[in-house]
């Protein structure tokens, strides 16, 4: 589990849930625990060297295409990306 308490055991999700409600309404911005694995698939994902299957299992995801889902890509990704499709023509 990515969160636990001070004593190592599982955070339970209602309890992560009202936790994400204070920061959301603290920071005005909302956030939820779901969306750390969308974080955490797009930040994996980027990394280079990362086996896609170790990311999915990490996710507990029995197939890579689950993964590559929750993956969101960046504004610097597509940046690369255009920038590299442009340098084709």
């Amino acid at each position: 589990m990515i969160f636990v308490n001070h004593l190592a055991k599982q955070v339970r999700y209602s309890e992560l849930a009202t936790i994400f409600k204070i920061i959301s309404r603290e920071t005005n911005i909302h956030v939820w625990p779901h969306k750390m694995r969308h974080a955490f698939s797009t930040i994996a994902f980027g990394i280079p060297g990362l086996n896609p299957k170790d990311i999915a299992n990490i996710l507990g995801h029995s197939k890579i295409d689950m993964s590559l889902y929750y993956n969101n890509g960046t504004k610097e990704g597509q940046t690369d990306a255009m920038e590299k499709i442009i340098s084709l023509f």
